[in-house]
């Protein structure tokens, strides 16, 4: 019974945040699953690397596959080629067990890009009250923000 309330929880918490908050949330987790697929390597455990590093690629493949190419222009694409970078070295590390390039690339990179995110999300959050606070203190209304289009809309299957 607590399993099908923790899923509708989840099922709720993924389609009611906003579309930047859900792209953090997949930086943080392809994060999580890489560093978990680094430690499941340290300890020589070829089923859990699989499975980490599985999980980090098809969130991965997901943010590649959400970017919108005519709204994202050069973001978009340049994204795409660091998606498409990422997909092939986590395949190489899966099948040679490296750790190398994860760890010293793909995860710095992917938690760059989560900073930015969240940059992006935090300013967005403040710059969308803007409006509401101007026009109460008689101020020049500023018009609301909004996240880049570098990426389509994202639906979390649970």
């Amino acid at each position: 019974m607590y399993q099908r309330q923790f899923n509708q929880y989840k099922t709720e918490q993924y389609t009611t945040t906003s579309q930047g908050k859900l792209i953090v949330m997949l930086y943080d987790g392809a994060i999580r699953f890489l560093k978990e697929a680094l430690k499941a390597i340290a300890e020589n455990d070829p089923n859990q690397r699989g499975y980490y590093l599985g999980r980090a690629e098809k969130i991965i493949a997901e943010l590649n596959l959400s970017l919108d190419m005519k709204k994202g222009g050069d973001v978009a694409s340049n994204l795409s080629r660091l998606y498409t970078y990422m997909l092939e070295q986590i395949l190489l590390c899966n099948a040679r067990g490296e750790v190398k390039v994860v760890r010293d690339t793909i995860i710095p990179i992917l938690m760059d890009l989560k900073d930015a995110w969240e940059h992006i999300v935090n300013k967005t959050t403040v710059e969308a009250a803007q409006p509401a606070v101007a026009k109460g203190m008689n101020l020049p209304l500023s018009s609301a923000a909004t996240a880049p289009a570098s990426h389509k809309r994202i639906t979390i299957n649970t």
